[in-house]
């Protein structure tokens, strides 16, 4: 059957106060109505559901009543998925509740994305009292007191963006439904929600260049920035809560530049995409980006697992400071050649506080993005209807977080792809609820490139020759010479198994150059991911996790400071095409507090 793409703003104007609850808010006894920023919004999930349940209801009706009241149609399905897990066969077993929530069937998404509504004007919200109900007689209990934010009031207009890809007959459905959406929120029954809902057809908005190449290089930095908040599915947990990774996969950006593509009207035979994003052999290898601050243009790096830092490091007194936080890789080291001659080592403590370091978190030259919990209506599996006994939350990252990351073989047919995509880019769950719009860069970065690798090395070897030398006054150094020493440490998780990584590192480096391996700083993870084409879970696997931290002695001539750029941003081991596997060559957070 033809599709044909529909872009349409859905307009509500209030009937009477709103309340939809669902963002965060202060801790207090009010049951506080959604906010972004300053504006009041009604969130896309729960425009989707009003959506839904008049597509189903007129749907229906239109068979009259030779289908059941609560079966969805086909057109319904079309437009909003169809009736399924969302992630089927992602957990197994024999109990019934298990196959209610993982299903051998999955659902489809649907072809509908609504955005949120989002008030023209200033709203203002007004907090309503009222008396609590006996749960077991029904009746009121003058004793218990609730209250409940509203916002708005009759004559106020919330706009929502609508955007789909159906049939002909699916488009004329939400057309003629969107008269039986009266209500939207909570305490519909009792006067909160009335809207009167419209919608007028408009043409494709002309936003931004959702991809912008700033370079002719092969290898840059890709900068990701969140336009609406962003879902960043990781591993299940066995809770009714959906976490987000702080970062964005590379497979999951290779998989939103792929999606753009198509619904920007380019084949999947089309043999640059084919080039570009599917061949193995030529496909762009996108690493995983990190969180950055959106003016910072250096790369981020997990803390090395080598690295100390005071637990108070983040406060006034001690910013600044030199000793609060230090790298022990290459200190390390030395000490425990000490200590195997007799030696002894004291303790690293803080110069501020005097207290012991310990093992550090978070990240160099980047910050945890901001994130806001949401609270939403489950969906029955079954029938894909809400639930209003199930409740689940997300853990969304907030609007403008920044995360950078590494491209390589950014050849030609990737460049005649990127060029002709004019679809907005989205990443991460819940695409269609008005989430994970983002803005994507290619730029060059001073931090990448045979100069870079250059002077982090020969900063390295400076660092480390006092140390060296002390070493041989001592009659304890192994190395006689700091230009032999490399410290490397992953980006990203490494697709390795961590009994055979130092030893597999170690010849990516160095190639047939005999080396040893001096020092070792890492942690063992696990890795997975969604795969649209199976659709299914990816099969766990053994990595080395980001952060983790090698120092190798090379015995021959040292690899070429050209060689070692390169596999920077093209990586090592298993899945480099997954974003897996990048390395950061002596980076300066190797040097802290001892250079």
């Amino acid at each position: 059957m033809t599709q044909r793409t529909f872009h349409a703003t859905l307009q509500l104007t209030l009937e009477s106060p709103l309340l939809v609850g669902g963002h965060t808010s202060p801790a207090s006894y009010v049951d506080a109505t959604s906010a972004k920023r300053a504006d009041y919004v009604i969130p896309a999930s729960a425009l989707r559901g009003a959506l839904r349940e008049a597509c189903t209801r007129l749907e229906n009706a239109a068979t009259d009543g030779a289908t059941a009241e609560t079966a969805v149609g086909p057109l319904t399905c079309e437009l909003f998925g169809a009736p399924g897990a969302d992630r089927p066969k992602l957990t197994e077993g024999t109990g019934d509740d298990i196959a209610i929530h993982s299903g051998d069937a999955g659902g489809t998404s649907g072809k509908l994305r609504v955005g949120d509504a989002v008030a023209r004007d200033t709203m203002h919200a007004a907090v309503r009292h009222g008396v609590g109900v006996d749960r077991w007689t029904g009746a009121a209990r003058p004793e218990v007191h609730f209250q409940r934010e509203v916002a708005g009031g009759p004559g106020d207009v919330l706009s929502a963006p609508l955007e789909c890809r159906a049939s002909e007959p699916a488009i004329d459905l939400l057309k003629r439904a969107i008269a039986l959406v009266t209500g939207v929120g909570n305490s519909q029954s009792r006067g909160l929600g009335a809207v009167c809902a419209s919608i007028e057809a408009t043409t494709a908005p002309i936003p931004k260049r959702s991809v912008e190449l700033r370079s002719n290089r092969t290898e840059l930095a890709v900068r990701i920035v969140a336009r609406e908040p962003l879902l960043l599915g990781g591993l299940p947990t066995p809770t009714n809560v959906r976490e987000s990774l702080p970062f964005v996969s590379g497979a999951v950006l290779r998989g939103a530049i792929a999606n753009a593509a198509l619904r920007s009207g380019i084949a999947e035979t089309y043999e640059d995409f084919r080039a570009a994003l599917v061949d193995p052999q030529t496909c762009i290898l996108f690493s995983d980006a990190l969180p950055a601050t959106e003016s910072e243009r250096n790369l981020p790096l997990p803390a090395p697992r080598s690295r100390l830092a005071c637990k108070h490091a983040g406060d006034r007194d001690h910013r600044n400071v030199n000793g609060v936080a230090r790298d022990t890789l290459v200190s390390g080291w030395l000490a425990g050649l000490l200590l195997r001659e007799g030696g002894t080592v004291a303790p690293f403590v803080c110069p501020v506080c005097s207290r012991t370091l310990t093992s550090a978190k978070g990240w160099v030259g980047g910050v945890d993005p901001d994130r806001r919990v949401v609270t939403r209506l489950g969906r029955d599996v079954a029938t894909g209807a809400a639930s209003p006994g199930l409740l689940y939350s997300t853990v969304q990252i907030e609007p403008t977080a920044t995360f950078v990351g590494t491209v390589a073989r950014l050849g030609d047919a990737a460049r005649r792809l990127l060029a002709r995509i004019d679809a907005p880019v989205r990443v991460g769950g819940l695409r269609n609820r008005g989430l994970g719009t983002v803005e994507v860069t290619f730029e060059e970065s001073s931090h990448l490139g045979r100069g870079a690798v250059q002077s982090r090395r020969a900063k390295l070897a400076k660092a480390a020759k006092p140390l060296l030398d002390v070493a041989r006054v001592l009659g304890v150094a192994e190395v006689a010479d700091a230009d032999r020493l490399l410290a490397v440490v992953a980006r990203t998780d490494v697709a390795l198994p961590p009994e055979a990584a130092p030893e597999r590192v170690g010849r990516a480096l160095f190639g047939e150059v005999p080396f040893r391996v001096l020092a070792v700083a890492q942690a063992a993870g696990v890795r997975s991911g969604w795969c649209e084409r199976t659709p299914g879970p990816r099969a766990l696997r053994p990595v080395v996790s980001a952060g983790s931290a090698w120092l190798f002695a090379a015995e021959g001539e040292a690899p070429s400071d050209e060689y070692l750029a390169r596999l920077e941003v093209e990586g090592v081991g298993d899945d480099r095409e997954l974003g897996l596997g990048r390395l950061a060559i002596a980076p300066h957070a190797l040097m802290e507090g001892w250079e």
